[in-house]
């Protein structure tokens, strides 16, 4: 049975701890879900106080539910029914002019998910109780941190991360906006309907503007130099005077005004109404609505990009993110993202921003101009209010239920361009010498060459039927193509871009590999179950080897001269001397191994296992495996980094390229790509990545890890 969703009474479930009561903050509304296997998870919010019980409502439809009844229904079920799962979601959201160097988004919650690990992130620093919104002072160099369960603004120093002061202020703070022009801070306090006024030269506060009710969201218009301040129960936006502290008009909005945006360029207010469904925008001239904008569901936090004229907001019920031109005031994109994005902040630098998704626990990495989510950071459970630091390029994100805040000071790859290629490409060569891409195209027998400068498509060579995997030799200048329908090797010259030769192997032929050491060519036969060993000099066939049931790809072990062999109709790894070719070890993996690649610096090889949807990880002094971790829906193509001691995995059932690191043994971060990902192609000296993506008839290009 499934309940819809409702607000509901303070109190929330957790799996560890279980109930326990929570504050009188304006969270969210969950839902009550019993499915198979059994979870029952309840995401609070609190409604209006009805002789000391809580009047339980749909957004802004009444339907009264005494909070004992939820509260005993809740205890029985979570006492009788395993597994429990439990979150909270709270915040609210609320982003200044990016002009004015401030940023403050708010939220909170999660139910936790997946083996993910953080990538790139700052030891979190602890701060007050629920820490919900974040604001940045780039020119004093401070972080303010609204704590809506100690009533109080913890102040950071950017340099340092160390704590500069703690400020008393109204009732649960859920919104920030740092104004640097006027050295102040000001803080929406929604349970006290009122906003306070922090001199960031004392740090105390200096003023105390009573609004209206539950306030949440603040916008600072630098022109006029005055505050907007959302009302969420009142279905209002007071407008205060910075120079004087006092509301000089009141409008009525939407229903549940949540977060709101100040846009300079055409002098506008944007207010998401989170009951309605819809943005309102004001004249900051007249102060009277101009239009009214329908976006997605529950609309939580805005960001403005004064360069392109857009405005965004994330649709929390609708897991994306819309954007609105401001000279049309009209939707032109809608952005998926994680599950419950609840924050916003915008980098203007390089066009980016960054949503924080608290039913998936990360943050999505959003380019601004391709308008779609490149990648995502994992942060950890309950992320909150998320800002951009321009100063230090950090995004700094509020942790509520750990009573801390995590700076993320990069972002792990992300998807910059894609190129045309033939009819379902399936592997990928690079040839450093030309900076040239090759990819096999299996259903139009052709191979694609796209310039690694222009990423754009340079020549098309006809080779055999079915190509699959292809490799590039360095010494002879070519490319060598495995042709699974016509049990052949096409030659490739990387001077001509044209087939030199056809060289039979053994039955459907789909893996190829060069070893330099001994100047040959291995080609895994998949039908015929052995290895073909071709001269790299003469093209000849100099033997044969029997390994395991069908064959897929291989990997070289220069140091030890060990070649390996995953074989996908065995489920196991062929280790085999690369001086003699006889079978040293056969070592047990996943289901169905489709590729394999080797980490000279932990002597470990990988092995992503397509049917189990996992990597195995092997010692090559032991040839055991030593640990494994899912990656997704099968796991297609593998490839190591050196430099930088990463691994990078496509899941062709996910549409994503997976970033894992061997040390922490846990995910980074992951980036979405084309239809069904499988070969992986790697240029170490730009950084870049290459992704044929077979069922989108095209190459992913993906920026490996860089600096925000």
């Amino acid at each position: 049975m499934h309940f819809a969703r409702r607000r509901s009474v303070g109190l929330w479930l957790d799996p560890f701890e279980g109930p326990r009561p929570v504050g009188p903050s304006h969270f969210r509304a969950g839902e009550l879900e019993f499915s198979n296997p059994i979870r029952l998870y309840i995401v609070p919010e609190w409604g209006e106080q009805v002789d000391g019980m809580a009047n339980v409502k749909d957004r802004g439809f009444a339907q009264p539910i005494t909070a004992s009844v939820i509260v005993l229904t809740v205890l029985v079920v979570a006492t009788v029914l395993l597994p429990l799962t439990g979150g909270m979601r709270g915040g609210r959201v609320s982003a200044l002019e990016y002009a004015d160097q401030s940023a403050l988004y708010g939220p909170a919650g999660g139910i936790t998910s997946g083996p993910l690990s953080p990538s790139g992130i700052h030891p979190p620093i602890p701060v007050g109780s629920g820490p919900f919104a974040i604001a940045v002072d780039t020119g004093k160099h401070e972080i303010f941190v609204a704590n809506q369960g100690s009533n109080n603004v913890t102040i950071l120093s950017d340099r340092t991360d160390l704590r500069i002061a703690s400020v008393s202020v109204g009732n649960s703070p859920e919104a920030l906006a740092c104004v640097p022009s006027q050295k102040e801070v000001f803080v929406a306090n929604a349970g006290s309907a009122n906003v306070s006024v922090i001199s960031d030269v004392t740090n105390k506060v200096v003023a105390t503007i009573a609004v209206g009710s539950n306030p949440d969201g603040l916008a600072f218009d630098s022109v006029k130099k005055e505050l907007f301040v959302t009302n969420e129960l009142a279905n209002s936006v007071s407008v205060v005077s910075t120079l004087s502290d006092l509301v000089v008009a009141t409008r009525t909005v939407g229903t549940n005004p949540d977060a709101v945006v100040y846009d300079k360029g055409v002098g506008a207010v944007y207010v998401a109404n989170i009951g309605s469904n819809n943005l309102s925008v004001i004249s900051d001239a007249t102060l009277s609505i101009v239009t009214s904008i329908p976006v997605g569901s529950h609309p939580t936090a805005e960001a403005y990009d004064s360069s392109l004229h857009l405005v965004s907001v994330t649709n929390y019920d609708s897991g994306n993110v819309s954007v609105i031109s401001d000279a049309s005031n009209k939707v032109v994109h809608n952005i998926p993202v994680g599950l419950y994005p609840d924050g916003l902040a915008f980098d203007s630098s390089k066009k980016l921003m960054f949503a924080s998704n608290l039913g998936s626990d990360n943050v999505s990495v959003i380019s601004d101009l391709s308008n779609r989510a490149t990648a995502s950071v994992y942060v950890g459970a309950a992320v909150a209010g998320v800002a951009y630091d321009s100063g230090k390029k950090e995004i700094l994100v509020a942790d509520p239920g750990a009573n801390r805040m995590s700076i993320i000071n990069r972002f792990t790859p992300s998807r910059v361009a894609t190129s045309p290629t033939g009819s379902d490409p399936y592997g990928v060569a690079y040839d450093p010498a030309r900076h040239d891409v090759f990819v096999t195209n299996y259903a139009s027998a052709t191979v694609t060459i796209v310039s690694d400068s222009t990423g754009l498509p340079i020549a098309t060579a006809p080779v055999g039927a079915a190509p699959r995997d292809d490799v590039y030799d360095p010494i002879s200048h070519a490319v060598i193509v495995a042709n699974s329908g016509s049990n052949n090797v096409s030659v490739i010259s990387d001077t001509t871009n044209r087939v030199v030769m056809n060289v039979p192997v053994g039955t459907a032929p789909s893996g190829v590999v060069y070893d330099p050491a001994t100047r040959t060519i291995l080609v895994a036969n998949d039908a015929s179950s052995n290895l073909t060993v071709l001269s790299a000099a003469t093209f000849h066939v100099l033997r044969s080897v029997v390994v395991g049931t069908a064959p897929y790809s291989m990997a070289f072990d220069s140091a030890r001269k060990e070649i390996y062999v995953a074989n996908y109709g065995s489920d196991n790894l062929t280790v085999l001397s690369a001086r003699t070719y006889h079978s040293l070890a056969s070592v047990p993996v996943g289901t169905t191994p489709y590729s394999v690649t080797y980490d000279p610096t932990a002597k470990e090889l990988f092995v992503a296992n397509y049917g189990s949807g996992n990597v195995t990880v092997i010692s090559d002094l032991t040839n055991r495996p030593v640990w494994s971790l899912s990656v997704g829906p099968n796991p297609s193509g593998v490839v190591y980094d050196t430099s930088k001691k990463e691994i990078f995995v496509t899941v062709q059932g996910g549409n994503y390229l997976q970033i894992v690191s061997p040390v922490t043994k846990t995910i980074l971060a992951t980036v979405v790509v084309g239809s069904s990902p499988y070969g992986i192609g790697f240029d170490s000296s730009k950084k870049e990545l290459f992704v044929a993506d077979y069922g989108s008839g095209e190459i992913s290009i993906v920026l490996d890890s860089t600096l925000i």
